[in-house]
């Protein structure tokens, strides 16, 4: 829905200085619209860590807005990000986390590979009469996916820039932390006094 414009006019006069950050912009429900329509589709952002789903077929639902996806990985050493609703019926396929190497509507019953690709259509032959559906045409909407540190990007915009030119200059900083190397499992392994002081070296 667009913004009204006197609406956004208000909110662009609030500009954030280096000492100032407006209140609207935590708790303006305009604001909202504006970052849901022009930032999230638009933007990388952290869905989950790599050793969150370690194993084929563990996956992370990530929810950002009114956006609902299906990090999941689908073969050793390759992650996807799926469009976490049915084609079908437009319902979600999954909530939480765990493990499924077929993702399952529970309304009619149609099923996904953790690929993405279709493979179940229930009482299939009732869709005879159209020939020109295939089976490419059931696969699951993917996002770009991209892993810096052991963290799991993902985004909407598929012409959206390398994630490495999004980060720069940042990994040149961070890397010698070596977030990759299970920088979540570090941190809940340690002690709740660690933990809040940030025991693993600044995460």
């Amino acid at each position: 829905m667009p913004i009204n414009p006197d609406i956004e006019r208000t909110l662009a006069a609030e500009r954030v200085r280096d000492d100032f950050v407006p209140v609207s912009d935590y708790i303006s429900a305009d604001f909202q619209k504006l970052e849901n329509e022009r930032l999230w589709p638009k933007v990388w952002q952290v869905a989950c860590r790599e050793e969150e789903i370690p194993n084929v077929g563990d996956y992370i639902t990530y929810e950002i807005a009114n956006q609902s996806f299906i990090v999941i990985r689908s073969a050793p050493g390759k992650i996807r990000s799926l469009y976490n609703v049915c084609l079908h019926r437009g319902r979600r396929l999954t909530t939480g986390h765990g493990n499924a190497l077929r993702l399952h509507c529970n309304y009619h019953g149609w099923q996904w590979n953790a690929d993405g690709s279709i493979a179940r259509v229930l009482d299939r032959e009732d869709w005879d009469g159209c020939g020109e559906m295939t089976d490419s045409d059931l696969q699951l909407r993917e996002t770009l996916v991209d892993i810096w540190g052991g963290f799991v990007f993902i985004n909407m915009d598929l012409k959206a820039e390398p994630l490495h030119k999004f980060l720069d200059p940042v990994p040149e900083y961070l890397d010698p932390y070596e977030y990759q190397k299970n920088a979540l499992s570090l941190l809940c392994d340690l002690p709740p006094a660690k933990q809040l002081e940030g025991g693993t070296g600044g995460i």
